[in-house]
């Protein structure tokens, strides 16, 4: 729904999130670390959408759904595509594994 609709509707605008501070992965972190491209979580609000899904600071989310991610950009192109309450597959590297992982998405902020 388009925003000016959504506030005359709702009379607020909600944006989906994970709860998570993020930081892009730089070509210096591939070459020290073997990251893979992606987008790299420095912290998790407690309780918040990513906590309560079990991921962890240094994980990398490397895609949403279907569509792998690289920049931070790309990620919140991504999560905007669905809603407050949806529940996404998130694909994230760990330990040098990829994993999915469901994770029902919050307010932004909240």
């Amino acid at each position: 729904m388009p925003i000016v609709e959504e506030l005359i509707k709702e009379g607020r605008i909600e944006r989906p999130g994970i709860g998570v501070t993020i930081v892009e992965v730089t070509d210096e972190m591939i070459e020290t670390y073997g990251f893979p491209k992606g987008v790299a979580i420095y912290q998790i609000m407690p309780n918040g959408a990513a906590d309560k899904a079990g991921l962890l600071p240094r994980d990398i989310i490397v895609a949403v759904g279907e569509k792998r991610v690289e920049t931070i950009d790309e990620l919140k192109e991504e999560i905007n595509k669905y809603k407050v309450g949806d529940i996404v597959k998130f694909t994230v590297w760990r330990d040098e594994k990829e994993f999915v992982v469901p994770i029902k998405l919050q307010q932004l902020g909240g």
